[in-house]
């Protein structure tokens, strides 16, 4: 008895460009399909769906969030995965350049990661008042959440994934090259230790933007009170329950005993 194969992830279709054109042709800005379909992948996830059954409620997104998620999961099931897959193959292994005597072929590819500058809080630490936690402090840390994962699917961790996925070693007809090539990108070229390590980031950067939107809204509830200051890590969980479930996708645990606040 034959098992099926799951449905990919997202990662995985994004790096064989099905989700390339989607976008445009909707009339969104480049890596709104991508940023949409994390943040949903993430939610079935927390949700207690997998790859293969969806647990998200329609109600929690736009129509054309629902409808783009609907697209994904057509278009990376059954017969339609095979056949974008296939023609994706179709393609074929570039032939490599010609050979150029003296050519440093040890050179690393240049990388296309653009790490954000921070920086240095300068403000009053003690905040208003008798508060002994500042909002001002509170609000520049989201600040820098939200400069390592930025809306919109970009920022420097995307940009490293993307580094990844187009990681593509030709090793020709030589045996251990093509097992070397196979743990860093599996023997469909689509997973491995790039695979994996891109799915992890993707996890990553939706902890980020979710732990920066938590954060926001507690800075905003407890700007004009002293709260802030008695605030406990029981509350702080409660307030921080969008994060910590991405934090426990992250984790690829089950279930998780403590929090972001016992961290």
């Amino acid at each position: 008895m034959s098992v099926a194969n799951p449905p990919p992830s997202v990662a995985a279709a994004d790096s064989i460009g099905l989700l390339d054109d989607y976008a445009p042709a909707q009339g969104h800005p480049e890596g709104w399909l991508q940023a949409v379909l994390n943040k949903m992948e993430n939610d079935n996830l927390r949700s207690g769906g997998n790859l293969a059954f969806d647990r998200i409620d329609q109600n929690d997104y736009t129509p054309e969030e629902y409808a783009a998620w609907k697209w994904y999961r057509k278009e990376t099931s059954g017969d339609s995965w095979a056949r974008n897959v296939a023609d994706h193959n179709a393609e074929g292994v570039k032939s490599p350049d010609t050979f150029v005597e003296n050519k440093d072929y040890a050179a690393p590819p240049q990388l296309h990661i653009n790490p954000p500058e921070f920086k240095t809080f300068n403000g009053d630490a003690a905040g208003a008042g008798t508060m002994a936690v500042s909002t001002a402090a509170l609000n520049h840390f989201v600040e820098f959440l939200r400069q390592l994962a930025p809306a919109g699917g970009s920022g420097f961790l995307m940009e490293a994934r993307d580094d990844l996925v187009n990681v593509n070693p030709r090793p020709g007809a030589f045996a251990v090259g093509t097992l070397t090539r196979e743990v860093f990108v599996g023997d469909n070229g689509l997973s491995g230790l790039a695979g994996e390590t891109a799915t992890v980031l993707n996890k990553i950067q939706a902890f980020l933007f979710d732990f920066a939107m938590d954060l926001g809204k507690i800075a905003k509830d407890f700007e004009d009170t002293e709260e802030l200051n008695a605030l406990t890590a029981d509350k702080f969980k409660s307030l921080t329950v969008d994060s910590d479930g991405a934090w426990g996708a992250v984790t690829e645990a089950d279930v998780k005993s403590d929090s972001i606040a016992d961290r």
